[in-house]
């Protein structure tokens, strides 16, 4: 008899365990879920307003130059945004 005692003990001790872990779980996954959508909503009430620039590639390698050469590279330049962009600086390297 007493050793049916400790086995129910032990079955309600596990079944406890797995429901602190169902709702630990729970709670990490609700507030993952606040986080993402607080961090989303102003983009997706108010859009994306302002100019968004995206380069492809932000470097390039012209190699060996001698000196007094001209080289030219084209970088590509994305406006995503509403509103125009304006590029006012730019530096080589």
């Amino acid at each position: 008899m007493n050793t049916e005692r400790q086995s129910i003990n032990g079955q309600t001790t596990q079944l406890k365990q797995i429901s602190n872990r169902l709702v630990l779980m729970s709670y990490i996954m609700v507030m993952s879920f606040l986080v993402l959508f607080l961090t989303y909503l102003p983009a997706t009430l108010y859009g994306s307003g302002g100019p968004i620039g995206s380069i492809s590639e932000k470097q390039f390698d012209f190699g060996q130059v001698a000196d007094g050469s001209e080289v030219v590279h084209d970088f590509l330049i994305k406006n995503s945004g509403t509103e125009v962009l304006t590029i006012s600086d730019v530096k080589t390297g």
